[in-house]
């Protein structure tokens, strides 16, 4: 627990002292969620507006773990320190964990000033929080945490992902509804939108602000969350083994 901390302090002192990606991170993801607001705002409905804000905002937080927790292990090759954590008794998975609160903290941030930015610009509010929404947005950054844990292993294999990683998040957006319901799609990819926790995010918490608890939802993402944290872990314990055995933890 200590060295989480230690490590997640790390993170906080190096957003810090760059004030300019804190103001980055605050105005950056309204210009990408603004512009479909502004498209659902045509219509009269204020559930399409608040729904499409719902969607596009927790794709920003599966994002945002995608590239913080699974990506995020390659700044520390490229800064050259990761032997150097490598070699302390401090688990290597330590370091994904500390990534894991940073992103969470982020999230959070992001959020904040996005639903801020859309109520200034686009008279977009939202009901009031509950226990449910607070479950949801819970049991995703879960999930998600779990999925950036699985994408970690593939970096610390291939040194280099990001292009696999743009296409598949950019993918989990359009399939798990995102902007528009799933029901919507294709009969043929419908099926893949079943095994992403984003979907289940989307949907519960659209459900969840409408003051509905959704105990379904909630529940598939709960056994995302179990799963994915045991399957990341596992492959990412093999790639940091494989890459220890071969000496070449510390390249890219």
């Amino acid at each position: 627990m200590r060295a989480t901390s230690a490590l997640f302090m790390r993170q906080i002192k190096y957003r810090f002292a760059y004030p300019f990606g804190l103001v980055n991170l605050a105005v950056g993801p309204f210009f990408i969620i603004g512009p479909y607001v502004f498209v659902a705002k045509m219509y009269s409905a204020e559930y399409l507006r608040n729904a499409v804000a719902i969607g596009l905002i927790l794709w920003y937080w599966l994002s945002t773990f995608f590239w913080g927790v699974g990506f995020g292990i390659r700044d520390e090759m490229e800064e050259g320190v990761l032997e150097s954590i490598a070699v302390t008794p401090t688990p290597l998975r330590v370091l994904l964990y500390a990534k894991a609160v940073d992103s969470l903290v982020v999230s959070l941030y992001i959020t904040s000033s996005t639903v801020l930015w859309l109520y200034l610009f686009a008279k977009v509010s939202f009901p009031s929080i509950n226990f449910g929404i607070v479950i949801v947005f819970l049991m995703a950054a879960l999930s998600f945490t779990g999925l950036g844990i699985l994408y970690s292993g593939l970096v610390l294999l291939t040194k280099q992902a990001s292009q696999l990683g743009n296409l598949t998040q950019e993918i989990i957006g359009i399939v798990s509804g995102m902007t528009a319901p799933t029901s919507i799609l294709p009969r043929a990819v419908r099926w893949l939108s079943s095994i992403l926790p984003l979907t289940y995010a989307i949907r519960g918490a659209r459900e969840a602000f409408t003051g509905r608890f959704p105990t379904f939802d909630i529940a598939i993402l709960v056994v995302f969350s179990v799963s994915l944290f045991a399957i990341g872990l596992f492959l990412f314990s093999h790639a940091d083994h494989r890459l220890r055995v071969a000496g070449t933890l510390g390249e890219f």
